[in-house]
């Protein structure tokens, strides 16, 4: 089940341009092409942990949110959703304050949260649009999982636990999300 098939194309894309304007004025940062092009084309509040584990069960005739859901390729890297353009600067003030912070965001912007940390994409000259997980406390901050925005989405996977299944009489195969649809069905 591929992430990146839960792909919403903005019909308006005024409101995030004139945020992506906003945050480069203030933080004299450019937001690097790859990833602006993702911004500014899909609507990335479709991207959410919660999208991806509801399902609609047709034996029960209602929607379902599996408990257990594991990502690959790195069962540590799981995704809950993307910032804003307007929280990126806030977000890198509350979370990066002391000295030893400096090293992890140097040359990289908060775009997203993760379990125990943060999604950062690199804007300098030898790191632009390379996707990090941040995981507080582990000892390879941060650590590069992909080369952009679009590999990063290609590569997440989501697994939903056996027991989840069994619980409604599904196998993973069973499962199907039509491009735009917001939950999961069964054949």
């Amino acid at each position: 089940m591929n992430y990146l098939s839960n792909a919403i194309v903005l019909k308006d894309n005024s409101y995030i341009k004139q945020q992506i304007l906003d945050f480069e004025e203030k933080s004299a940062i450019r937001i690097p092409p790859v990833f602006r092009a993702f911004l500014e084309n899909y609507d990335i509040a479709a991207f959410t942990e919660e999208v991806f584990s509801k399902f609609y069960s047709p034996e029960f005739k209602d929607y379902y949110t599996f408990e257990k859901v594991a990502f690959s390729p790195d069962p540590e890297v799981v995704f809950y959703d993307f910032l804003l353009p307007e929280k990126y600067i806030q977000t890198k003030a509350n979370v990066y304050h002391y000295e030893e912070d400096s090293a992890v965001i140097e040359d990289k912007i908060c775009i997203g949260e993760i379990a125990g940390g943060l999604l950062l994409v690199g804007h300098g000259a030898s790191n632009s649009d390379v996707i990090y997980a941040d995981i507080f406390g582990d000892d390879n901050r941060p650590r590069k999982i992909s080369d952009n925005i679009f590999d990063f989405l290609r590569s997440i996977k989501l697994t939903v636990a056996p027991e989840e299944l069994s619980r409604f009489n599904v196998t993973a195969g069973d499962m199907y999300k039509n491009w735009g649809d917001k939950h999961w069905s069964t054949r």
